[in-house]
């Protein structure tokens, strides 16, 4: 298992595809990014249905995948598209200034993310250890607040950034991203470093957001 399909949300529950994922990653970089796109839909999905079991029946065996996803996965996807993916388009399209706003609000998106991202997995690491959240009412606001947000922030990449980078981006260009996945994140974010107590719990009684396709 690469060390990025470690970090999908559904890794910590079920067992990842090796051969696929490092397939991916090597023949085509923009497909890797639209499948980490799924893998952060995936957390969403999660997110929700945490939310939804709030104050009482939130499933802590969730809440560690996510809360692994969100210290590591998102920060080295996002540094792969600040890197590499979006300063290339910006190379691309120089003069198109509709474009070149909308890099610059999707990575002022990410900054926000980042932050609460890392708020939010502070609170769920105290759900896995103590069993609920510090404050219900607060995290539940978090959580919907995070994976609305994030739902629509996938939606432009995935139907305005990558279709367009499939566009005008060269066999060099694609080299470029290719080795920004390859770096991976900084050593700061080395997902090497999460610790999941429940990682080893039987993957049973999933549910309406169960991270499979």
């Amino acid at each position: 298992m690469t060390a990025r399909e470690k970090d999908r949300p559904g890794a910590c529950l079920e067992g990842g595809d090796e051969g696929q994922e490092q397939a991916v990653s090597v023949e085509d970089p923009l497909a890797l990014l639209e499948e980490e796109h799924r893998h952060q839909l995936e957390l969403c999905d999660i997110l929700e249905q945490i939310a939804d079991g709030l104050p009482f029946d939130a499933d802590k065996r969730l809440a560690c995948a996510a809360m692994t996803v969100l210290r590591f996965s998102m920060p080295r996807h996002q540094h792969t598209e600040e890197r590499a993916l979006f300063p290339i388009l910006r190379e691309r399209i120089a003069g198109d200034a509709r474009t070149l706003q909308m890099l610059a609000q999707l990575e002022s998106e990410h900054v926000c993310d980042e932050q609460l991202a890392y708020e939010i997995a502070d609170e769920l690491e105290h759900l896995t250890e103590h069993g609920q959240p510090a404050n219900p009412d607060m995290l539940g606001y978090m959580l919907r607040g995070f994976f609305e947000c994030q739902r629509r922030h996938i939606e432009w990449e995935n139907t305005v950034i990558l279709p367009l980078a499939r566009e005008l981006l060269t066999p060099e260009d694609l080299d470029r991203v290719r080795s920004a996945v390859a770096e991976g994140a900084p050593p700061s974010q080395d997902p090497s470093s999460a610790r999941c107590a429940w990682a080893a719990a039987p993957a049973a009684g999933r549910g309406p957001g169960d991270p499979r396709h």
